[in-house]
């Protein structure tokens, strides 16, 4: 099964996959489904148009997430910065280092880019939350001492103890599962200022918000499908200027479809992904 990505910019993902040790078919994978690789793409409401958050570009870096590369690299990037695909690639690539570092130090998870589950739980991590206090870590290693085996720690049962989970967290902090708490700008479009507010709907728990989880599994059914090609360019495909990322319907991929290409992309994975495992720890 081929990729449907266009692979115009990999010399992009090839360079920062090789500094930061993470396969070249993910970031790849991961930018296109975040953007559609729409350097200044913003999330927007689509009935009123205004923006939802302050995530930008290829990787939608959130402002929060700038803010602690700046501080633990002494960087100076800006918000504008993240409009260039290098620079947004740059801050990305040290935010799924430290998702995998969290990983690996709190939870006994090995490091295994031919893991799909692996592949999904760092997607996950970095779309809607990846710590050991709240997001990811904490379920996986909450599942990990109850005795749960690690190839049964798959997105689908990370999302059911979430669900479980956000109910019995402090009220302040249920919005990382909740879907009743949304990002709201309270001031203006040229001084956005983003607060959590409620938003009335039912506690069912963000990261079961099948939007979300049906976002991470089209990252990892592309980086599978992508791995075969990786290091074989395809002719560069033209982007239309006007082209929005499209809602993913994962409802559409049937479970047979995704083991069909786990089937016919086994060999490849291991030939493409052999050098990419991380050699070490990645640093905090």
């Amino acid at each position: 099964m081929a990729s449907r990505i266009p692979h115009t910019y990999d010399a992009l993902f090839h360079k920062w996959g090789e500094l930061s040790k993470i396969p070249p078919a993910f970031l790849r994978a991961l930018d296109w489904n975040e953007s559609r690789f729409k350097q200044d793409i913003q999330a927007h409401d689509p009935k009123t148009g205004q923006p939802i958050s302050s995530a930008i570009g290829w990787g939608q870096i959130l402002k929060g997430t700038l803010g602690d590369f700046n501080k633990a690299t002494g960087g100076d990037f800006t918000m504008k910065d993240m409009e260039e695909p290098d620079k947004n690639l740059h801050v990305g690539t040290w935010l799924l280092t430290k998702i995998v570092a969290e990983y690996l130090k709190n939870t006994k998870l090995k490091e295994n880019w031919n893991d799909p589950n692996w592949a999904g739980l760092v997607a996950m991590g970095y779309g809607a939350g990846w710590s050991a206090q709240y997001g990811v870590a904490r379920i996986v290693h909450d599942l990990q001492m109850a005795g749960v085996p690690d190839d049964q720690i798959t997105l689908d049962r990370v999302v059911h103890e979430a669900q479980v989970l956000s109910p019995n967290l402090p009220t302040n902090v249920q919005r990382i599962y909740n879907p009743a708490w949304k990002m709201q700008n309270i001031g203006t479009a040229a001084s956005p200022k983003w607060h959590w507010v409620s938003t009335g709907k039912p506690d069912t728990g963000y990261m079961s918000d099948p939007a979300i989880l049906a976002h991470e599994k089209q990252i990892v059914a592309d980086y599978i499908a992508g791995l075969q090609p990786d290091g074989m360019d395809l002719e560069p495909v033209e982007i239309a200027p006007d082209e929005k990322p499209a809602a993913v319907n994962y409802a559409s991929i049937t479970e047979g479809v995704i083991v069909a290409v786990l089937s016919a992309a086994v060999l490849a994975i291991a030939t493409a992904v052999a050098g990419a495992g991380r050699k070490g720890k990645a640093a905090a």
